[in-house]
């Protein structure tokens, strides 16, 4: 599978976000401090439903490893990776990537982590999401983020 696009990085029932709650998949993979989930797949989509709905069709599909993610829970964890970002990371792409998570967070958007290992998996994953809609899907592999289309 070739890339589309490559960018370079050397309800009031919900419990309140924490930045702990996606501590173990950040530190899978860290960029210095920041989100940078190595083997995942990061989806975006505008409302909770669209999540839910791809969730359960890549459940369907086999894909076991996965974390929904509200908007709340990534905004909280966004924001904290931007107030801690090392001015190394800030010459990097991955603190951009942040960014757009924590204004796409801030407009609603509800996100999906799923874990894809190769090329294989991650196009089995595409296949899914490409039946609904969805505003993002970035690939984090060890130096690069793939946009996925």
């Amino acid at each position: 599978m070739r890339p589309d696009t490559t960018i370079n990085a050397s309800d009031k029932s919900r419990q309140e976000p924490t930045e702990k709650s996606l501590h173990d998949l950040q530190e899978s993979g860290s960029d210095f401090g920041n989100f940078f989930p190595k083997h995942h797949v990061l989806l975006a989509f505008e409302q909770e439903q669209q999540a839910r709905d791809t969730q359960r069709a890549l459940e369907d599909a086999g894909f076991k490893e996965l974390k929904a993610i509200d908007d709340r829970e990534m905004e909280a964890a966004s924001q904290k990776g931007l107030d801690s970002a090392s001015p190394i990371a800030a010459t990097g792409a991955s603190l951009k990537m942040v960014e757009l998570h924590n204004k796409l967070a801030k407009e609603g958007c509800h996100f999906l982590l799923v874990k894809a290992e190769g090329d294989e998996q991650t196009e089995a994953l595409m296949n899914t999401v490409r039946q609904r809609p969805f505003r993002l899907a970035q690939k984090y592999h060890r130096l690069v983020i793939e946009v996925l289309h």
